[in-house]
């Protein structure tokens, strides 16, 4: 325990020792100083019987950096391991595309014990380490680092993931870019350039996948962005939206990029069709979305509730605002960051 937590302690108990020489009057006062004092002494114990305590210790990790509310769910039909699970950010230092978990490491300081079912927030109490960051062509730091928000069974408990011990979840729709600076478009793996510090991204992201031309320089008549109930609502060129991974609530008009589809807008942006996901056939290679800047960008005034979508920091797009789901215990399915085709 550390010497002012002894002197506080030493200090409370003589003022204990001395409060029944007191006065009647002065007794009153110095009880109740007394009561607050025995408070602060258990307050000060317990914290000092945790020091080195693992479940103590991630309560007491000073302020932290970034926060994520995530909600954990079983998944469908899914029977949870009998063991302790574990939450935390994995990073993927060789590379973007990299999608075996084996091949990914873990952040220690963003590491919790996870209760199933149960909304929690994962936190960063540091910034990942220089080794944990995307190396760039030459080998050195490409100043970003990219991670996911994975569930593992700790077995032995030993607050970390150890090898054999089992992946069983992964928030399935998001990705996590730590920079470490200010980084211009075409320094990220995303459409937008990133300021320094955490984001909360949606996968897959473009990357570097070479977009077709655009041969419109607005929206080929399509109200990109506003609700809809079916494809006509959208224009000719459109499509509504109703479900990928997410549900797109009230309906949302895109331009699909799809085999015939001869009009490609230059006022939209594009988002990459997920691998996982029940993403209709119309959008066999992706979608343009209203292109935004700021979450305002994204407001609808013909929906009942306003604020339904936000703008993703990397597609600069409006997607749904929709809950943070973890599903654990189902099946292990890894988004690739990147499009697949």
């Amino acid at each position: 325990m550390a010497t002012v937590e002894k002197e506080a302690i030493g200090n409370g108990f003589r003022s204990l020792l001395r409060s029944p020489f007191r006065s009647p009057k002065a007794w009153t006062a110095g009880a109740r100083e007394s009561r607050r004092m025995v408070r602060l002494l258990i307050g000060v114990a317990a914290v000092g019987a945790g020091c080195g305590d693992a479940q103590l210790d991630e309560q007491f990790r000073g302020a932290s950096l970034w926060n994520e509310p995530i909600r954990a769910i079983v998944s469908a039909g899914s029977k949870l391991p009998s063991s302790s699970l574990r939450v935390a950010l994995f990073y993927t230092p060789q590379g973007v595309g990299v999608v075996d978990p084996e091949r990914w490491v873990e952040h220690p300081a963003t590491s919790r014990s996870l209760q199933v079912p149960s909304d929690f927030v994962l936190s960063a109490f540091e910034v990942p380490q220089t080794a944990l960051l995307i190396k760039d062509a030459s080998g050195g730091s490409g100043q970003y680092g990219l991670a996911r928000a994975v569930v593992y069974v700790d077995k032995n408990g030993s607050g970390l993931r150890e090898p054999g011990e089992e992946f069983v979840g992964i928030v399935p729709d998001r990705a996590y870019l730590y920079a470490a600076k200010d980084l211009a478009q075409g320094r990220t793996p995303t459409s937008a350039a990133m300021a320094a510090g955490f984001h909360s991204i949606l996968v897959p992201q473009v990357c570097s996948k070479k977009l077709p031309i655009p041969n419109d320089p607005g929206t080929c008549g399509v109200p990109i962005g506003s609700g809809c109930s079916v494809d006509m609502d959208c224009g000719r060129a459109g499509f509504c939206l109703k479900e990928t991974k997410q549900l797109w609530p009230a309906g949302y008009c895109v331009v699909p990029d799809a085999p015939g589809q001869t009009c490609r807008p230059a006022a939209g942006a594009y988002m990459p069709r997920p691998q996982y996901s029940i993403t209709p056939n119309a959008l066999a290679f992706g979608a343009y979305l209203r292109r935004c800047k700021i979450d305002t960008d994204c407001l609808r005034s013909t929906d009942r509730d306003a604020g339904n979508y936000y703008c993703d920091e990397g597609l600069r797009g409006c997607v749904p605002r929709a809950p943070n789901l973890l599903p654990v215990g189902g099946r292990f399915e890894v988004e690739s960051f990147c499009p697949t085709f």
